[in-house]
């Protein structure tokens, strides 16, 4: 009800509840007559004659207040809108404080776990290879062009010294490898521990080498006879080797090196052409016979 309907609504019941004779012939309020009057706004007892209807008094009732409401079509700026958190990290309605501390902990939590790096304890092995090779191929002895099943670990890089040139530090940077070779002739096996040295071109080719030692289950000293005293045969005591078909390696021990050509078939797998050769570069032992191995080889890579 608003504030101008209200007051007429009071002035009228006052003035119709007084008794205007109270008045006459007088300029003065008589004020035991006015306290002695009921209060206008209270209630009055009214004598209604016997088989009167009583009257009816219609409820008092302000106008409607008319309310206009309006939709303000312009938008906000993207600043002022406020977006409600989604996903897990975000707390849900009505959760109890408890509650949204442990979801936003856990959020956190989640949070570093995915920032966080690599676990350092992660294998130490890079690759495995896998590969067939044939064994001592084109030479004219009893074990050339037989196979060889050959399998190598290669491990993570060392670095063995830190250099700002890009050529030492790939040089200082080898990758670890062990290996070996068996003949499916039962002849010469071989193992081998070298360091590797491998480049990945953004074409998906790799070229890689290595440098290391090997031994051997072969012959060491080639068959000798003795010659006769006008023959002056150049080996110590007029003597001279035997060609018996035999690989003689002079030593047990030998150096080896190899070279890889390969293709990255995918991020895991690669295929390439493999070569290496063993022998004692003739620094242990006068017989050197030497033996290469030919073939090809996959890789599967833990990286």
């Amino acid at each position: 009800m608003g504030i101008r309907a209200t007051i007429v609504a009071v002035g009228y019941l006052f003035v119709s509840t007084l008794d205007m004779s109270a008045f006459a012939g007088t300029r003065l309020y008589d004020m035991n007559r006015m306290l002695s009057e009921p209060h206008p706004g209270g209630n009055r007892s009214v004598t209604i004659p016997m088989g009167a209807a009583p009257p009816i008094q219609a409820p008092l009732s302000a106008a409607p207040v008319h309310r206009t409401f309006y939709r303000v079509q312009t938008p906000l700026p993207g600043s002022q809108y406020r977006l409600p958190r989604t996903g897990a990290h975000s707390p849900s309605r009505g959760a109890s404080p408890s509650a949204v501390s442990g979801q936003q902990s856990a959020g956190r939590s989640t949070s570093r776990r995915a920032a966080a790096p690599k676990s350092s304890s992660r294998s130490f092995i890079s690759e495995v290879v896998l590969g067939g090779v044939i064994h001592d191929p084109g030479q004219d002895n009893n074990e050339a062009n037989t196979w060889d099943v050959n399998l190598e670990i290669i491990f993570r890089k060392v670095t063995l010294a830190t250099f700002e040139n890009r050529y030492l530090r790939f040089l200082f940077s080898p990758n670890p490898i062990l290996g070996g070779s068996i003949n499916n002739e039962d002849e010469t096996h071989t193992a081998y521990i070298a360091l590797n040295w491998q480049h990945q071109f953004e074409n998906k080719f790799f070229l890689a080498g290595s440098f290391g030692f090997a031994v051997h289950t072969g012959n060491l000293d080639q068959a000798e006879r003795q010659c006769a005293p006008a023959e002056g045969c150049i080996l110590p005591g007029n003597r001279a080797f035997v060609n018996t078909g035999e690989v003689t390696l002079g030593s047990r021990i030998l150096f080896r090196e190899s070279v890889e050509l390969g293709y990255r078939v995918a991020q895991r797998h690669g295929i390439s052409v493999y070569f290496a050769h063993v022998s004692n570069a003739s620094l242990f032992d006068k017989d050197n016979d030497g033996m290469n191995f030919l073939g090809l080889r996959y890789r599967y890579s833990f990286d």
